[in-house]
């Protein structure tokens, strides 16, 4: 009999046990909250502005423009922030090429150039020059270089050397 009550004890705490619910049940639980969807609001842009990053929205100026001639060659750049919605061209004929890029890849171009300018509407005309060779390394030697920026107050400032005369 004890026997008995000892085989039916045994079959109690294993019934008992399984009936409970033991937690090591062979799963794992995930003890992190569940990822939420992340949908882009207006300061995280939209996918179309993906490759321009927003890094127009910290420039002090809505129109740059620039123009250098090295003899018959020239580099152009054109950028106007066109009220939130930044349009950008570049033309280059240096050394013999025939580059002309716009939207989006001229965007991306300018973008670790432009907020690098450090310029406002106090800058002098010679500063102006200095900053943008710099910013977009230019060959010192062009024939004619001219630069204008308007800014947000409208402002503007130019800069035109021709180092022909």
């Amino acid at each position: 009999m004890k026997k008995y009550n000892m085989a039916s004890l045994s079959i109690l705490i294993a019934l008992g046990l399984v009936g409970c619910g033991g937690t090591d049940d062979g799963t794992v639980e995930n003890e992190q909250p569940p990822m939420e969807e992340s949908t882009p609001t207006e300061d995280e842009g939209m996918a179309g502005d993906e490759t321009t990053g927003g890094w127009h929205e910290s420039l002090s100026f809505e129109e740059f423009q620039l123009d250098v001639e090295y003899g018959s060659e020239e580099y152009e750049v054109d950028y106007d922030y066109n009220n939130g919605n930044p349009e950008a061209e570049i033309q280059d004929t240096r050394g013999g090429s025939n580059i002309q890029v716009a939207g989006d890849e001229a965007l991306d171009q300018l973008a670790s150039i432009l907020p690098e300018l450090d310029i406002d509407e106090q800058t002098s005309p010679d500063e102006l020059v200095q900053a943008v060779v710099a910013a977009f390394d230019l060959d010192e030697t062009y024939d004619e270089i001219d630069i204008d920026v308007e800014f947000f107050n409208n402002e503007e400032i130019e800069a035109e050397e021709d180092q022909n005369q």
